[in-house]
Protein backbone atom coordinates (compact mmCIF):
# COMPACT_ATOMS: atom_id res chain seq x y z
CA UNK A 1 0.00 0.00 0.00
CA UNK A 2 1.14 3.48 -0.80
CA UNK A 3 2.55 5.10 2.36
CA UNK A 4 0.62 8.30 1.82
CA UNK A 5 -2.62 6.38 1.51
CA UNK A 6 -1.91 4.45 4.79
CA UNK A 7 -1.17 7.66 6.73
CA UNK A 8 -4.40 9.18 5.41
CA UNK A 9 -6.42 6.13 6.56
CA UNK A 10 -4.92 6.29 10.05
CA UNK A 11 -5.75 9.98 10.33
CA UNK A 12 -9.28 9.35 9.14
CA UNK A 13 -9.71 6.54 11.75
CA UNK A 14 -8.56 8.84 14.54
CA UNK A 15 -11.00 11.57 13.53
CA UNK A 16 -13.84 9.03 13.31
CA UNK A 17 -12.96 7.58 16.74
CA UNK A 18 -12.92 11.01 18.33
CA UNK A 19 -16.35 11.75 16.89
CA UNK A 20 -17.82 8.53 18.19
CA UNK A 21 -16.30 9.13 21.66
CA UNK A 22 -17.72 12.64 21.74
CA UNK A 23 -21.13 11.32 20.71
CA UNK A 24 -21.07 8.59 23.44
CA UNK A 25 -20.02 11.16 26.06
CA UNK A 26 -22.90 13.40 25.07
CA UNK A 27 -25.33 10.54 25.20
CA UNK A 28 -24.13 9.44 28.65
CA UNK A 29 -23.87 12.82 30.35
CA UNK A 30 -26.12 15.09 28.38
CA UNK A 31 -27.06 18.57 29.55
CA UNK A 32 -27.74 18.91 33.33
CA UNK A 33 -31.19 20.28 32.70
CA UNK A 34 -32.15 17.22 30.73
CA UNK A 35 -31.20 14.78 33.55
CA UNK A 36 -34.13 12.54 34.51
CA UNK A 37 -34.31 11.59 38.21
CA UNK A 38 -34.63 7.94 39.01
CA UNK A 39 -36.44 6.59 42.14
CA UNK A 40 -33.07 6.06 43.83
CA UNK A 41 -32.12 9.70 43.24
CA UNK A 42 -35.23 11.10 44.89
CA UNK A 43 -35.29 11.35 48.71
CA UNK A 44 -38.77 10.44 49.91
CA UNK A 45 -40.34 9.82 53.33
CA UNK A 46 -41.34 6.21 53.89
CA UNK A 47 -45.06 5.65 53.65
CA UNK A 48 -46.31 4.46 57.03
CA UNK A 49 -47.85 1.03 57.03
CA UNK A 50 -51.41 1.18 58.40
CA UNK A 51 -51.74 -0.63 61.72
CA UNK A 52 -54.76 -2.83 62.06
CA UNK A 53 -56.39 -2.21 65.41
CA UNK A 54 -58.62 -4.88 66.77
CA UNK A 55 -61.43 -3.26 68.74
CA UNK A 56 -61.62 -4.47 72.31
CA UNK A 57 -64.87 -4.98 74.09
CA UNK A 58 -64.80 -3.48 77.57
CA UNK A 59 -65.12 -6.07 80.27
CA UNK A 60 -68.45 -5.99 81.97
CA UNK A 61 -68.43 -6.65 85.67
CA UNK A 62 -70.52 -9.69 86.29
CA UNK A 63 -72.40 -9.60 89.54
CA UNK A 64 -71.79 -12.58 91.72
CA UNK A 65 -74.82 -14.83 91.93
CA UNK A 66 -76.94 -14.14 94.98
CA UNK A 67 -76.25 -16.27 98.00
CA UNK A 68 -78.89 -18.94 98.40
CA UNK A 69 -80.38 -19.21 101.87
CA UNK A 70 -80.25 -22.98 101.41
CA UNK A 71 -76.43 -22.87 101.36
CA UNK A 72 -75.86 -20.75 104.48
CA UNK A 73 -73.20 -22.03 106.88
CA UNK A 74 -73.47 -21.38 110.64
CA UNK A 75 -70.20 -20.65 112.43
CA UNK A 76 -69.08 -18.68 115.49
CA UNK A 77 -70.26 -15.09 115.10
CA UNK A 78 -71.82 -15.47 111.65
CA UNK A 79 -74.38 -17.12 109.40
CA UNK A 80 -73.22 -17.12 105.78
CA UNK A 81 -72.02 -13.63 104.80
CA UNK A 82 -73.86 -11.90 107.64
CA UNK A 83 -71.74 -11.38 110.73
CA UNK A 84 -72.45 -10.20 114.24
CA UNK A 85 -71.62 -6.49 114.50
CA UNK A 86 -72.63 -5.78 110.91
CA UNK A 87 -75.08 -2.90 110.50
CA UNK A 88 -78.58 -3.60 109.30
CA UNK A 89 -77.80 -1.67 106.10
CA UNK A 90 -74.81 -3.91 105.40
CA UNK A 91 -76.93 -6.97 106.03
CA UNK A 92 -79.70 -5.66 103.76
CA UNK A 93 -77.12 -5.21 100.99
CA UNK A 94 -76.54 -8.98 100.90
CA UNK A 95 -80.12 -9.45 99.68
CA UNK A 96 -80.71 -12.11 102.32
CA UNK A 97 -82.80 -10.11 104.79
CA UNK A 98 -85.71 -7.64 104.63
CA UNK A 99 -87.62 -5.44 107.08
CA UNK A 100 -90.01 -7.46 109.25
CA UNK A 101 -93.05 -5.19 109.07
CA UNK A 102 -95.37 -7.80 110.55
CA UNK A 103 -93.25 -7.96 113.68
CA UNK A 104 -93.04 -4.18 113.84
CA UNK A 105 -96.84 -4.06 114.02
CA UNK A 106 -96.68 -6.05 117.27
CA UNK A 107 -93.38 -4.98 118.82
CA UNK A 108 -91.81 -1.56 119.30
CA UNK A 109 -88.69 -0.95 117.22
CA UNK A 110 -87.25 -1.88 113.85
CA UNK A 111 -86.93 -5.56 113.03
CA UNK A 112 -85.55 -7.65 110.19
CA UNK A 113 -86.10 -11.19 108.99
CA UNK A 114 -84.46 -13.56 106.55
CA UNK A 115 -85.93 -13.12 103.09
CA UNK A 116 -86.79 -16.58 101.79
CA UNK A 117 -89.77 -18.46 103.15
CA UNK A 118 -87.62 -21.36 104.30
CA UNK A 119 -85.10 -19.09 106.03
CA UNK A 120 -87.90 -17.01 107.53
CA UNK A 121 -89.20 -20.06 109.32
CA UNK A 122 -85.79 -21.27 110.50
CA UNK A 123 -83.50 -18.27 111.07
CA UNK A 124 -83.79 -15.08 113.09
CA UNK A 125 -81.65 -12.04 113.80
CA UNK A 126 -81.74 -9.30 116.42
CA UNK A 127 -80.31 -5.79 116.26
CA UNK A 128 -79.54 -3.29 119.02
CA UNK A 129 -80.79 0.30 119.19
CA UNK A 130 -77.94 1.42 116.94
CA UNK A 131 -79.03 -1.01 114.21
CA UNK A 132 -76.12 -3.44 114.63
CA UNK A 133 -76.75 -7.18 114.57
CA UNK A 134 -76.13 -8.67 118.02
CA UNK A 135 -77.58 -12.19 117.73
CA UNK A 136 -78.71 -14.70 115.12
CA UNK A 137 -80.46 -17.98 115.74
CA UNK A 138 -81.35 -21.24 114.01
CA UNK A 139 -84.41 -23.08 115.30
CA UNK A 140 -85.27 -25.54 112.55
CA UNK A 141 -84.39 -26.57 109.02
CA UNK A 142 -81.23 -28.12 107.65
CA UNK A 143 -78.75 -25.26 107.99
CA UNK A 144 -75.38 -26.82 108.91
CA UNK A 145 -72.57 -25.46 111.03
CA UNK A 146 -69.03 -25.24 109.73
CA UNK A 147 -68.58 -28.75 111.20
CA UNK A 148 -71.80 -30.07 109.61
CA UNK A 149 -73.95 -30.08 112.75
CA UNK A 150 -77.67 -29.44 112.32
CA UNK A 151 -80.76 -29.00 114.44
CA UNK A 152 -81.79 -32.46 115.68
CA UNK A 153 -78.26 -33.89 115.86
CA UNK A 154 -77.24 -35.66 119.06
CA UNK A 155 -74.78 -34.25 121.60
CA UNK A 156 -72.41 -37.11 120.77
CA UNK A 157 -72.17 -35.82 117.18
CA UNK A 158 -71.47 -32.27 118.42
CA UNK A 159 -68.70 -33.51 120.70
CA UNK A 160 -67.15 -35.55 117.91
CA UNK A 161 -67.29 -32.59 115.49
CA UNK A 162 -65.76 -29.95 117.78
CA UNK A 163 -63.60 -32.03 120.10
CA UNK A 164 -61.66 -30.04 122.70
CA UNK A 165 -63.08 -26.77 121.38
CA UNK A 166 -66.50 -27.63 122.81
CA UNK A 167 -67.33 -26.60 126.37
CA UNK A 168 -68.76 -28.86 129.04
CA UNK A 169 -72.53 -28.85 129.43
CA UNK A 170 -73.52 -25.57 131.11
CA UNK A 171 -76.74 -24.15 132.45
CA UNK A 172 -78.45 -21.78 130.03
CA UNK A 173 -81.08 -20.60 132.49
CA UNK A 174 -84.75 -21.50 132.78
CA UNK A 175 -83.82 -25.14 133.42
CA UNK A 176 -82.04 -25.32 130.07
CA UNK A 177 -78.59 -26.63 129.24
CA UNK A 178 -76.21 -25.93 126.39
CA UNK A 179 -72.71 -26.37 125.04
CA UNK A 180 -70.60 -23.68 123.43
CA UNK A 181 -67.69 -23.17 121.07
CA UNK A 182 -65.92 -19.90 120.32
CA UNK A 183 -63.35 -18.46 117.94
CA UNK A 184 -61.80 -15.47 119.69
CA UNK A 185 -64.75 -13.33 120.77
CA UNK A 186 -67.16 -15.00 118.31
CA UNK A 187 -69.50 -17.59 119.77
CA UNK A 188 -71.72 -20.46 118.69
CA UNK A 189 -74.02 -22.04 121.25
CA UNK A 190 -76.13 -25.23 121.09
CA UNK A 191 -79.30 -25.49 123.20
CA UNK A 192 -79.97 -29.07 124.30
CA UNK A 193 -83.34 -30.76 124.75
CA UNK A 194 -82.66 -31.63 128.37
CA UNK A 195 -86.01 -30.84 130.01
CA UNK A 196 -87.18 -34.44 130.41
CA UNK A 197 -84.32 -36.83 130.91
CA UNK A 198 -81.33 -34.63 131.63
CA UNK A 199 -78.31 -34.55 129.36
CA UNK A 200 -76.58 -37.57 127.83
CA UNK A 201 -74.97 -38.42 124.51
CA UNK A 202 -78.39 -38.96 122.95
CA UNK A 203 -79.70 -35.49 123.88
CA UNK A 204 -80.52 -33.55 120.75
CA UNK A 205 -79.75 -29.97 119.66
CA UNK A 206 -82.95 -27.91 119.44
CA UNK A 207 -81.57 -24.38 118.87
CA UNK A 208 -78.32 -22.70 117.83
CA UNK A 209 -77.29 -19.10 118.42
CA UNK A 210 -74.31 -17.02 117.26
CA UNK A 211 -73.06 -13.92 119.07
CA UNK A 212 -69.92 -11.84 119.51
CA UNK A 213 -68.45 -10.76 122.83
CA UNK A 214 -71.10 -12.19 125.15
CA UNK A 215 -71.75 -15.91 125.26
CA UNK A 216 -75.11 -16.85 123.67
CA UNK A 217 -78.03 -16.79 126.07
CA UNK A 218 -79.87 -19.42 123.99
CA UNK A 219 -83.15 -17.62 124.61
CA UNK A 220 -85.86 -16.20 122.37
CA UNK A 221 -89.05 -14.27 123.12
CA UNK A 222 -91.92 -12.95 121.05
CA UNK A 223 -90.18 -9.69 120.21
Amino acid sequence: MNRKIAVALVALSMVAGAGVGFLIHQLNDGPAEAHTATPSDTASSPTPTPTKTTPTTPKTSVDAPPVSSESLIVSPGRIGPITIGMTSQQALATGLIVRDTERENVCDGTFYRWKSDQAHAALDLYTDNAGKIVSMGVSRGTYPTDQDIRIGDRLSAVREAYGDRLSDVQSAGYDQDGVFVHDGDRWLGFLLDSARDGVNDSTRVIFMEVTRGDKPGLMRDGC
